[in-house]
């Protein structure tokens, strides 16, 4: 009697434990469906964010926008026909350095000063870019201030 009280008692220990590794376990396995859920909701959101910022930057760098902002602040003109910003005979002449090019020079009194004059010259072929004129607006392109609109919002609430 003994023999198999002590056996039963055994029994319901081992089964006690395996219900409370059951438990734990199952806990674990909703602890982690809860954080996968979440994580696959944050990714959800990324991807829809990556959408809208490629809609956004595909219409912020659609050429249409981009010549019309060009037109309205770059104020540039295109270049006259037959007009070459450089000539050939503008350009500096391409020599093949030689070993003594790769002699580091002597520093006189500071890096700052120029000794010698003949190395810099002017570049005469850069051309500087044409502005267009400006013409005055239609004052249909003209909008009225913010300012102006809210106050006639305000006026149609009669808040003033």
């Amino acid at each position: 009697m003994k023999l198999i009280f002590s056996h039963t008692f055994w029994v319901f220990i081992a089964a006690g434990l395996c219900g409370a590794m059951l438990l734990h376990i199952s806990q674990k396995v909703q602890q982690a469906e809860s954080h996968l859920a979440q994580l696959e909701s944050q990714i959800n959101d990324e991807q829809t964010t990556l959408r809208v910022l490629g809609a956004e930057w595909e219409y912020l760098n659609s050429p249409a926008r981009l010549e019309v902002l060009s037109g309205e602040y770059l104020e540039l003109v295109p270049a006259e026909d037959g007009v070459a910003a450089v000539s050939a005979d503008d350009l500096p002449s391409m020599e093949i350095p030689t070993e003594s090019a790769f002699i580091e020079p002597e520093v006189v009194a500071s890096p700052d000063v120029v000794t010698d004059e003949a190395t810099f010259q002017p570049a005469s072929y850069i051309v500087s870019p044409k502005v267009k004129p400006s013409s005055p607006r239609s004052p249909a392109q003209h909008s009225p201030k913010p300012q102006a609109q809210f106050d006639d919002v305000l006026k149609s609430l009669g808040a003033q």
